[in-house]
């Protein structure tokens, strides 16, 4: 692979037939794995590869995924109720309407409080699907200009429910 270099651009380039002199870029969408924050970077075009126009004043915006890096407490009890903490990159940054989902696709969403100071995000463990004990993967979504942001399976954290004692325990 490459190692990203300082100075490095973006072109995009395409051949067009007779009559085909306008190409429009409506939407872009750049992935990568790296946790990186959101940013504004400018862009310049070119129709040869070497004279660039002068750089958009609003230039591209990079919006990064939400990403858990940690959860604690780590476990709490199927019936649910334990709060947790939940540490990661993009919590911020114009996010809104936070929200945690402890399970796979059909597991409920329970909302979160993002702390300013800290950047943590807060929320409650709902109960787990069936009351089965066992270890659930730890999403976050939210909202940012519009659109929904969602952890995706290597930006998720863990979490891990508990038998619940019994009375004579």
């Amino acid at each position: 692979g490459y190692a990203a270099q300082l100075g490095w651009r973006l072109a995009l380039s395409a051949a067009a037939g007779e009559g085909y002199g306008r190409l429009w870029v409506r939407k872009l969408r750049l992935r990568t794995d790296a946790g990186v924050y959101n940013a504004t970077l400018p862009v310049a075009l070119s129709l040869n590869g070497q004279q660039y126009s002068p750089a958009a004043e609003s230039g591209f915006e990079y919006t990064a995924h939400p990403t858990v890096v940690s959860v604690e407490p780590r476990s709490g009890p199927v019936h649910g109720g334990t709060r947790v903490l939940i540490s990661g990159l993009a919590f911020a940054d114009g996010g809104s309407a936070h929200r945690c989902r402890f399970g796979g696709a059909g597991a409920s969403l329970v909302n979160a409080t993002r702390h300013a100071g800290t950047g943590l995000l807060a929320c409650t463990t709902p109960p787990s699907l069936g009351a089965v004990s066992g270890r659930v993967n730890v999403s976050v979504e939210l909202m940012r200009h519009g659109q929904l942001q969602v952890s995706e399976g290597h930006e998720q954290g863990v979490f891990v429910y508990t038998p619940a004692l019994s009375a004579a325990d």
